[in-house]
């Protein structure tokens, strides 16, 4: 039974506070190439503002893993990634029209391979206030101290990410780069949320200190938006926020649905 953001009387009267409880992750194997794609996107609600949420908890720390990365055909000059780089620092790289207008990376390093993490990157292109633009999250805090920050300095930068006929990919880089840069750990509640840009509230809240998961599920996905439970272990790409954005599955099988979560 699952109780959200309840108080329940425990044993002798104790008052005790349930969490929500997250119930799968899926295991990617680098060794295995493990990844998922979804190719040809659809028409996004605003590819301009989007938000990136996931939780995850790393195993091999050695090298790039991307959490998202997305390509006009996979393999193009305008490629979007948002993930760890092999210095262990969480980035966000947009290009444009053969250029890179967005590059952000924290000067904190993220390489505890024993801790659930929720990572957040929210993109907001036509914000007034440039530091806006581009927000990243750890744990439900804002990163402020970057160790590279290019962020437009006039509104309405696009980035290719979203748009219509690009390839997503999760766990891993384009499928023609010559470096794949596989995500090595746990994976779990993965979404992006298309045409908003959301704070950590909407993902996660503090418990006693400790950044816990929330049910995400009554979110507004639109677009190119989509929420993977992992919950089917013969559809780890299976789509759960109603709109069917179902990515395919490669080099994962159904023991790679875990029950270990956040």
């Amino acid at each position: 039974m699952v109780f959200q953001n309840n108080i329940l009387a425990g044993v002798g009267g104790q008052v005790t506070d349930a969490a929500y409880t997250v119930a799968n992750s899926c295991r990617f194997n680098d060794d295995d190439s493990a990844h998922l794609v979804r190719t040809g996107l659809g028409t996004p609600t605003d590819s301009k503002l989007f938000t990136c949420s996931s939780w995850l908890k790393r195993g091999n720390i050695t090298g790039d893993g991307e959490l998202f990365f997305s390509g006009i055909d996979g393999s193009g000059t305008d490629r979007s990634h948002f993930g760890l780089d092999s210095s262990n620092q969480l980035y966000f790289q947009g290009e444009y029209g053969g250029a890179t207008p967005v590059s952000v990376a924290s000067t904190a390093l993220y390489r505890d391979p024993g801790a659930w993490y929720h990572f957040m990157m929210v993109y907001d292109a036509d914000n007034d206030i440039q530091l806006e633009r581009v927000r990243l999250y750890v744990n439900g805090q804002r990163i402020t101290d970057f160790s590279t920050e290019t962020i437009p300095s006039s509104a309405g930068q696009e980035v290719d990410f979203i748009q219509s006929g690009n390839d997503m990919y999760i766990g891993r880089h384009s499928a023609s780069s010559t470096v794949a840069n596989h995500f090595d750990g746990y994976l779990s509640q993965h979404c992006l949320i298309d045409g908003h840009g959301l704070r950590p509230e909407s993902f996660g809240e503090f418990n006693n200190g400790v950044w816990r998961p929330i049910d995400i599920t009554g979110l507004t996905f639109s677009g190119n938006a989509w929420l993977l439970d992992f919950a089917d272990s013969s559809d780890l790409g299976n789509d759960v926020s109603g709109l069917n954005n179902d990515f395919t599955s490669s080099g994962l099988a159904a023991a790679d649905r875990m029950v270990d979560t956040p």
